[in-house]
This record gives C-alpha cells, sequence and structure tokens, in this order.
C-alpha cells in the first residue's frame, strides 16, 4: 500500500562557551495527500458556518477514495465522527485573531481560525449513513471539494469533557 505522508529530518548541534553542548533540533516536514473529499452545499458565495453545529440540519457527503474504502468498515457503527480536513483555499496565517462573535484578539492556537501554520481543520460531524465509500454526514463546516486527511470515530465515554471550556465558550460568545 502506498504511503499517505512522507517525513523529512534535519538535525542540528550547537557549541555554549568552552563547553560542547549537543542539542538536537528535530525539525520535521509532512506532505499529506487526502483520502477522500467533502461534497457539501458551501462556496465562496454561500459560505460554511463557523462550526459545523451551527448548521446541524445541512446535509453532505464524505466521498473516500476507492484505495481507502475498506478503511471504512465498521464506521456506520458510530453516530458521530471526526473529519480531519484541509483548510485548502486559506492563504497564510496570523498570530492573533479576533473569532466572530469575541471581544477581544487570541493568540492562533486559542482559537478555530482556518488562518493557521499547518491548515488543518477537525470537526465532528453525524453520521446519518454509509453507502458504499461514500458517507451521508450532517453539520459539516467545509466548503465543497475540501480534501479530507483521515476519518475517526467520535466516542463520547472517552471524547467528550462535557464541563471543559465554559469560561472560553462565554469569552467567545457562544454561550
Amino acid at each position: 500500500m502506498m504511503g499517505l505522508y512522507s517525513q523529512s529530518n534535519e538535525s542540528q548541534s550547537a557549541a555554549a562557551g568552552d563547553k560542547e553542548v549537543e542539542s538536537t533540533k528535530k525539525m520535521t516536514s509532512f506532505t499529506f495527500q487526502p483520502i477522500g473529499v467533502i461534497h457539501s452545499p458551501y462556496s465562496a458565495i454561500s459560505r460554511p458556518p463557523r462550526q459545523g453545529r451551527l448548521a446541524p440540519d445541512v446535509s453532505a457527503q464524505i466521498e473516500i477514495f476507492e484505495e481507502f474504502s475498506e478503511g471504512l468498515e465498521g464506521i456506520e457503527d458510530f453516530e458521530c465522527i471526526y473529519v480531519l480536513f484541509v483548510f485548502d483555499r486559506s492563504h497564510g496565517w496570523s498570530a492573533n485573531v479576533t473569532p466572530p462573535g469575541a471581544p477581544k484578539s487570541r493568540g492562533v492556537f486559542a482559537t478555530r481560525s482556518p488562518r493557521r501554520p499547518c491548515p488543518i481543520g477537525l470537526t465532528p460531524v453525524r453520521l446519518e449513513k454509509r453507502e458504499g465509500r461514500f458517507l451521508h454526514i450532517k453539520g459539516i463546516d467545509a466548503f465543497d471539494q475540501t480534501p479530507v486527511l483521515d476519518i475517526k470515530p467520535y466516542i463520547g465515554s472517552i471524547d467528550a469533557f462535557p464541563d471543559a471550556g465554559r469560561k472560553a465558550e462565554k469569552d467567545l460568545g457562544l454561550k
């Protein structure tokens, strides 16, 4: 089976004063190939919501490429899944952003902004049904033709932290 990503490493060593200190700084880059594509009603004109849960009834599909379709076996046992995708229409990044409805700027890693150094998106969606290599979903927040990097099952007893983030939600204007 072909690899989905490639990885490269570089090592560096440094000297400090009279004493040579070995330090290894591992700089790694990855190149990923998508496993599928999202088919959604969202375009540059009809933009996606800032979070898919804000449009829970909007239907979409994820098409998994044929060579990866066997990996879907058993996915229909889950009501919800995580979709990891590429913000392929986002260019550049900003260290600080102001989320919609938030009263102040935050560091990009304290937001879900698409303008990130590594433009990877993560969103939970409802899995309505599977038809072969097509997943029928609801609640996506991605443009039509967005590349999919991975899919993982959502397991409430493992993935949910019901009380986490309440203060941040209020600060972001979500509650």
